[in-house]
């Protein structure tokens, strides 16, 4: 009988996605690879056609709920059991199970007579993505010289090991061989070019015995709980209802993309390669496409692109563009279908002296987000070469629906670009230009052209999260930002989502929604400005030369201005209060210096 283990569906895409190791009391999982996953027509995402051609993929699937007492219309998500070496908490000895041992906990400890083991804390994982048990057996029985093959220990006849902690820390834990005697500590192990006498398995847990691969970089020794080993790579959207040419050309794309339609078709054409526009029409209409749209249609089938060829843009620009569609609806107030946005565009004159500083006030009243895995690494972020969800490509990736409301602001650029011109901004914004460059380059990615006003843009929204946590009812852990900004030119984005969705599918209460109408939000602001004028840690914070993680921010610490990791696209970094209230010596040059 299959056992269950529960998780919520968001931790499936984002924490505890597919490749991560996920711990539950006595024994930890991984969970399987796509070609495992079984779901019916109700978890598909296919509504959401910006992002599915953005992914090159034709739909997304949502985890099966199962409902209590472990029934579900569909089979759950398989896992497997890693990593496999257990320790005896009694006797400290070691037990290796197999990957699909449904058991809670192992089999009977060889010297104790218990079940009662816990996972180990140590695997081994390359750049690469792979990972694997640490090599225990051979690690202990190795030969003495440090550079030695791990694959040519002298092994005994029957090792059974124990694992020793002795004293603190890393130098106090060793492996020990209970029948040979042989014994040896475990920080040797920890070298910056990998674990000593140790080639990459290339083992891929995830997708089965099959997954193994050739590999030549250099494995690591980490801890299974450490922050590095699973980095997700989460693409979230904002869902825009399509319009009817939205949806048509994105039917046209599906059939051009199927080679075998596109082949039959072209096998009508006449000598000059056309084909007569009678077969056209009869092929849309069994595709159930608008012969309306035949031009599109022909153009597409002939090889002329109705969209920009991407494939000399950055990803950076990608993403800018794909948000301009979003911008561009949340300004516009359409509504196109009310089940999935509702906008409601706000006099801005009713908001007092913040009419001046913000062009429009745009309330959500709801809007759906879709928020896909696509892929993972380890040990680094560097996320063009991600690690495969399945072994062969599929037509879909996993995704997960949520349902919420939220507060659009969009900045007066007349206003920035008077801020920006001051020699002190630039002065400070250089310096987060500057982090962002080490940045890009130490998580091999392409490096930003950053504005100035994303710095701007940024900051404010971390002082309005923070105080709308005390306002709306929410806790900042689940309000989250999202900056639109243009990078280089094109149409000018100057505006910040502040919202909030959950799962169920009646979205949330309109809490934070309230908190956007004209009293409540000239209100809320005051606060957060006065809030952002002092800090506890000053004069420390506000005369900061670089803080927080890789020291990519100025005046911004847990007292002013971060906020949990959920909340922030850039991970808490670049930012600085400082562009916002000025400096102790300069505060006129802070953007609500007024």
């Amino acid at each position: 009988m299959k056992r269950w283990r529960p998780l919520r569906r968001t931790q499936i895409i984002t924490t505890f996605g597919i490749g991560a190791m996920v711990d539950f009391p006595g024994e930890s999982l991984m969970l399987a690879g796509l070609d495992q996953w079984k779901y019916s027509s109700k978890d598909k995402i296919i509504d959401d056609i910006r992002l599915a051609k953005r992914m090159n993929v034709k739909y997304f699937v949502q985890p099966p709920v199962i409902i209590d007492g472990g029934e579900s219309p569909n089979l759950p998500l398989l896992s497997i059991r890693f990593p496999l070496w257990y320790q005896c908490k009694t006797c400290s000895t070691l037990q290796k199970a197999n990957w699909y041992d449904e058991k809670k906990g192992l089999i009977k400890c060889w010297k104790c007579d218990r079940s009662n083991t816990t996972p180990v804390r140590f695997v081994v994982a390359c750049e690469n993505g792979h990972i694997s048990d640490f090599p225990w057996i051979e690690w202990v029985h190795k030969i003495s010289s440090e550079d030695s093959d791990l694959d040519k220990a002298d092994i005994c006849d029957n090792p059974k090991l124990k694992l020793e902690s002795y004293g603190p820390g890393l130098s106090g834990i060793r492996v020990m061989c209970v029948n040979c005697g042989k014994k040896t500590g475990i920080s040797s192990a920890y070298s910056q070019n990998g674990v000593p006498g140790m080639k990459c398995t290339g083992e891929r847990p995830w997708l089965g015995s099959e997954g193994k691969e050739v590999c030549a970089k250099k494995p690591k020794i980490v801890q299974r709980g450490a922050s590095n080993v699973y980095f997700p790579e989460v693409i979230s959207s904002i869902l825009i209802p399509s319009g009817k040419k939205t949806s048509e050309l994105h039917k046209i794309d599906l059939f051009c993309n199927d080679t075998e339609k596109v082949k039959k078709l072209k096998e009508r054409a006449n000598a000059e390669g056309i084909i007569d526009k009678l077969v056209i029409e009869i092929s849309m209409e069994g595709a159930g496409i608008d012969v309306a749209f035949i031009e599109e249609f022909e153009n597409r089938l002939y090889g002329i692109e109705l969209d920009t060829d991407d494939k000399d843009i950055s990803n950076d620009q990608i993403e800018v563009n794909y948000r301009l569609d979003e911008y561009n609806e949340l300004l516009s107030c359409e509504n196109i279908d009310k089940s999935k946005l509702i906008t409601n565009e706000q006099n801005i004159l009713e908001y007092d002296i913040f009419s001046d500083i913000f062009s429009n006030v745009v309330l959500v009243k709801k809007l759906s987000v879709t928020k896909v895995l696509r892929g993972f690494s380890r040990l680094t972020t560097d996320h063009e070469s991600l690690c495969s969800l399945s072994l062969e490509r599929k037509s879909w990736l996993p995704g997960v629906r949520t349902f919420g409301e939220g507060i659009f602001l969009k900045l007066n650029d007349e206003k920035v670009d008077k801020w920006s011109e001051n020699p002190i901004i630039q002065k400070r914004i250089k310096y987060l230009l500057e982090r962002e460059a080490i940045l890009a380059d130490s998580w091999h990615r392409d490096k930003r052209n950053l504005p100035d006003k994303f710095f701007l843009l940024h900051a404010i929204s971390h002082i309005l999260i923070r105080q709308l946590s005390f306002e709306c009812g929410y806790g900042s852990s689940s309000l989250s930002e999202r900056i639109y900004c243009n990078r280089n030119g094109g149409s000018p984005m100057s505006g910040i989502l502040i919202y909030t969705a959950a799962g169920d599918t009646e979205g949330t209460m309109g809490g934070l929604v309230q908190q956007g109408k004209p009293q409540n939000l000239v209100r809320t602001l005051k606060k957060a400005i006065n809030h952002s004028r002092w800090c506890s840690s000053d004069p420390v914070c506000i005369e900061s030369k670089g803080q927080g993680s890789d020291s990519s921010n100025l005046a911004a610490c847990h007292t002013c201005l971060l906020l949990p990791e959920t909340c922030c696209e850039e991970g808490n970094r670049l930012l600085d209060r400082g562009l916002l209230i000025g400096t102790l010596v300069n505060p006129e040059a802070g953007f609500f210096n007024d």
